[in-house]
């Protein structure tokens, strides 16, 4: 059941890197994700906005890595464990429901990627909300 937990806070640490590298190439890697469009529509708002936004999903990425480690006992006990770690659970699967929906008008190789690796997430932090040994 920890296996679980620390290929969550794994992946969740180098999504959250991987974002922060992508900075760089910011918006090379929007057209690959097909939202250039989206972000050149919010930079009209500000040039910086989408350098903002992607520092905040990075952060967010890293957010969910600590509750992980936190639910692990690797760090001390985070504040409303057990509601961030069902958020967190609620927030990946319903990116799995997103990508399902996306699917199908639009099959794409990177959003199925994209949506394997938002149900691997939330099946790796599940085990915190069905074990009392791992949340005590």
């Amino acid at each position: 059941m920890k296996a679980l937990i620390k290929v969550g806070v794994v992946l969740n640490l180098l999504i959250g890197l991987g974002h922060l590298l992508c900075m760089a190439a910011l918006d090379k890697i929007f057209a690959i994700y097909g939202i250039s469009d989206v972000m050149d529509r919010i930079a009209q708002y500000g040039t910086y906005l989408p350098y903002v936004i992607t520092i905040i999903i990075a952060v967010a990425f890293f957010v969910v890595a600590l509750y992980g480690m936190s639910a692990l006992k690797a760090i001390p006990r985070l504040p409303l464990q057990t509601t961030a770690m069902s958020t967190i659970i609620i927030v990946f699967s319903g990116r799995v429901i997103w990508g399902l929906t996306m699917l199908v008008p639009h099959f794409t190789w990177l959003e199925l990627s994209s949506t394997i690796v938002a149900l691997l997430l939330a099946v790796c932090y599940l085990p915190y909300l069905c074990s009392s040994k791992i949340r005590d």
